[in-house]
């Protein structure tokens, strides 16, 4: 891989070394109007949930919205459109929703949880291959194996990220959103009810979101560790689809998956 890629290249490796059926989405909080306006993307008329925008860009569609458009109150939130209520930190909301055993437990949740703080004007989301400037955070929805191939090239790149926070709520915008451009780390989440119900993700699909300062790196990690950890029927695969892209693949050893031969000396 090339030191400096283009979003749609880094798009496109991600997609060949992961066989992902949904495009990584990137997310940019646009912080004037001006910034907002500049972006060429279709701006919503009518109130949509956050998630539900993420999955239309992992579609293929640019998204903008501003906070009249947004319509989950849990996004909202977390987007930094609107400030936590009284009941949000005092755990009453979360009990009301039958999401936790008491308030105590729910205000010290919500004590933890990453929400943005200055408030945007807008929020563009799209495919990442169409953002011509740095998005904030790159959101990849895919099965687990395609997430563990990811997680293994962010650690090969950075090393372990010891501090994930999931609780199973407010996936997408707290999960893979407000905590990877808050942390700087990419976050991992198993999504949530809402989401399952509103984006109609598969019943197999978790989500990873990552920094954009380290996404360049993660998709060099999963590069990286091709010939350790991945089969050879795998490498065939990735291999035709990176040749596809261009790219030299003479690197790519075949039976040299780590526990191959770990389990050849036994």
């Amino acid at each position: 891989m090339e030191n400096k890629c283009s979003n749609q290249m880094l798009q496109e490796t991600l997609m060949a070394l992961l066989r992902l059926k949904r495009q990584p989405v990137g997310v940019k909080l646009a912080h004037t109007k001006e910034e907002y306006d500049a972006v060429d993307a279709r701006e919503l008329k009518a109130p949509l949930e956050y998630c539900v925008s993420v999955r239309s860009a992992g579609l293929g569609h640019s998204i903008k919205f501003t906070k009249e458009n947004s319509r989950c109150v849990g996004s909202t939130r977390a987007l930094g459109f609107e400030k936590p209520s009284q009941e949000f930190c005092n755990g009453k909301e979360g009990c009301a929703l039958g999401l936790f055993v008491d308030p105590k437990i729910a205000e010290e949740t919500n004590e933890q949880v990453k929400i943005i703080s200055e408030q945007p004007y807008g929020v563009i989301v799209r495919p990442l291959r169409d953002f011509e400037t740095d998005p904030d955070v790159v959101i990849v929805v895919g099965r687990a194996r395609e997430m563990m191939r990811l997680i293994q090239g962010y650690t090969c790149t950075y090393g372990l990220q010891p501090r994930v926070r999931l609780s199973g709520n407010q996936a997408l915008c707290i999960e893979c959103t407000a905590t990877p451009i808050l942390t700087g780390e990419m976050n991992l989440s198993l999504m949530c009810s809402g989401t399952r119900h509103l984006a109609q993700w598969g019943d197999d699909e978790i989500g990873m979101g990552i920094p954009y300062e380290r996404y360049a790196g993660t998709v060099q990690g999963v590069w990286d560790t091709v010939n350790g950890t991945e089969p050879d029927g795998r490498k065939r695969e990735i291999r035709e689809a990176m040749e596809s892209l261009g790219c030299d693949c003479g690197d790519m050893t075949f039976g040299t998956a780590y526990y191959l031969s770990a389990r050849s000396k036994k």
